[in-house]
């Protein structure tokens, strides 16, 4: 376990190397806040929240989706070209755990990247439905946000 965990962690560092994480952060932040503040709604709010979502939701997938490609290529390559490949391969770890690691290194890499936009369209929602009026914020606290509603303990009779 030790191996994939070092092999997920070069994978991390080629990341931060390339700049991949940064540049997909702020890509993903800028997609995300920017895009729904450019589109207009119709002012109610399963209209402000079905336009906030599908379109968000959509440029995360693209972007993440990009950014794994990007990574696992580039990655590979650089490590070809620099014969840290070779120096991986001959030591005692089996391909099968080079190639786990370098998958749960980028699996890692989604996450952090997914949880940064998970958290940026949370907040956005949240903002922007302090901008309805009142009657569509309470549409939006009793039909749009009821998952919260079962995290509710029941009163025991």
């Amino acid at each position: 376990m030790q191996r994939l965990f070092a092999i997920a962690k070069l994978t991390w560092k080629a990341a931060f190397r390339f700049r991949l994480f940064w540049v997909m952060a702020g890509l993903l932040l800028i997609c995300v806040i920017g895009l729904p503040v450019l589109i207009k709604d119709d002012g109610t709010a399963r209209g402000f929240t079905q336009i906030l979502l599908t379109y968000t939701l959509s440029i995360i997938t693209t972007l993440l989706g990009f950014s794994t490609l990007w990574l696992a290529c580039g990655t590979l390559a650089q490590d070809i070209e620099e014969a840290q490949m070779q120096m991986v391969a001959v030591k005692p770890i089996a391909r099968w755990q080079i190639w786990l690691g370098k998958w749960l290194g980028l699996v890692g890499l989604n996450a952090a990247l997914l949880l940064v936009a998970g958290a940026s369209v949370f907040v956005l929602l949240k903002w922007r439905a302090t901008r309805l009026p009142p009657q569509q914020q309470q549409v939006l606290r009793n039909e749009v946000f009821v998952a919260r509603g079962s995290l509710k303990k029941q009163p025991r009779c």
